[in-house]
């Protein structure tokens, strides 16, 4: 599966790299951390740390609209289980693979200004998880979510950004015997390094 996922990644790498000395566009890696996440409003699961790493192409049709997409790692380490129902501390981690597109709109006039005001969906689906999953097939087991963003984007040198956003949506896990369709946010910040 690593070596799957190192060839994905070069042949991601490689097309958008040529594509983006052709259209404006952007070609970059992100690191990222949702520090609250619970998963959903309905199952209320306690306090998670969710970290992501990976890829991200954006591409411009104009000054003001674009398209990104990610492709990467998301890691949560999470409070779980009967430890938990019966007043507990026991911790879990899941790791997913993890491919998102996102339509943007930026407020201001050009995006290459230092600072920018975004409005975005992103839509995303995850396979899951590679750790403690109960079902022999990652791809049994898929989590999709559509979280409408605001953000803002902020260029503290020519290649490197932050990004934080957040967000109410939707978001839908799978499972073999069960699925879960639920309500629910995106909290974040991803710091990024664009070619």
């Amino acid at each position: 599966m690593k070596h799957i996922l190192y060839v994905i990644i070069f042949v991601f790498v490689s097309i958008t790299n040529v594509y983006s000395q052709e259209t404006k566009s952007r070609v970059g890696i992100e690191v990222g951390i949702l520090p609250w996440h619970f998963d959903s409003f309905s199952r209320q699961t306690p306090f998670s740390v969710s970290t992501f790493i990976g890829g991200s192409y954006e591409h411009f049709f104009s000054n003001s609209l674009s398209v990104k997409t990610t492709i990467g790692v998301h890691n949560v380490n999470y409070q779980s289980g009967s430890g938990y129902l019966a007043g507990g501390k026991e911790r879990s981690w899941q790791t997913r693979l993890a491919f998102t597109v996102e339509p943007r709109i930026y407020f201001w006039e050009n995006q290459q200004k230092w600072g920018n005001l975004f409005a975005g969906l992103p839509v995303s689906i995850e396979t899951g998880p590679f750790q403690d999953n109960p079902y022999k097939n990652i791809f049994e087991t898929p989590t999709v979510s559509a979280i409408p963003v605001i953000g803002y984007q902020y260029y503290f040198a020519r290649h490197l950004f932050v990004e934080v956003n957040a967000g109410l949506g939707w978001s839908l896990e799978r499972y073999p015997s069960q699925s879960f369709n639920d309500f629910d946010y995106l909290l974040g910040a991803r710091l990024g390094f664009s070619f």
